[in-house]
């Protein structure tokens, strides 16, 4: 896929090893890669650069990533920038509460490649959408045209939340 812009990703983690080899595929993926050690240190950055995408662990000393989630939903200059939130250990709850707080992408660490979870950056990024026309002639969709105005599109979009492959849908008339 080519990429005319250069989109700037924020990687929060202490681990050390896993920050690294993210860091290394999204610079080779050629996004500009900015790294911190903890929440705090990667709140102070997100709010003096704002970055395109943040990728954040959650259990970190000083901030965890759901009080750093928090804080960036709260400020008006950071509330729309997408947030990926890692775990170690795949909880349930750390998974739901991930999206209650307005996480875009929950991520279990060693279960999705660093290369996945730059694609899924992407999708965030481009906000990729699949469009599917409807062809009139074929099964229900005289019955989907009757008393509808415009044509009906199954519209499609990744997502994250029900892992790879998933996607969102929704029927619009056009």
């Amino acid at each position: 896929m080519s990429q005319d812009k250069v989109w700037k990703v924020l990687i929060v983690d202490d681990d050390v090893f896993l920050r690294e080899i993210f860091v290394d595929v999204f610079r080779e993926s050629k996004f500009d890669v900015r790294q911190a050690t903890d929440g705090e240190q990667g709140l102070q950055m997100a709010m003096a650069d704002k970055p395109d995408i943040i990728i954040t662990g959650i259990m970190m000393p000083k901030l965890s990533g759901f009080e750093l989630l928090a804080k960036l939903k709260e400020n008006p200059a950071t509330k729309d920038v997408p947030v990926f939130v890692f775990s170690h250990l795949g909880k349930e709850e750390d998974r739901k509460r991930a999206f209650e707080l307005g996480a875009k992408d929950f991520i279990v660490k060693g279960l999705v490649t660093p290369l996945e979870v730059v694609r899924r950056a992407r999708n965030v990024l481009t906000g990729q959408v699949f469009r599917v026309a409807i062809d009139p002639e074929i099964l229900d969709a005289k019955l989907l045209l009757q008393g509808k105005a415009g044509r009906p599109v199954l519209e499609l979009k990744p997502d994250p939340e029900s892992g790879e492959g998933s996607f969102r849908a929704r029927l619009i008339t056009e």
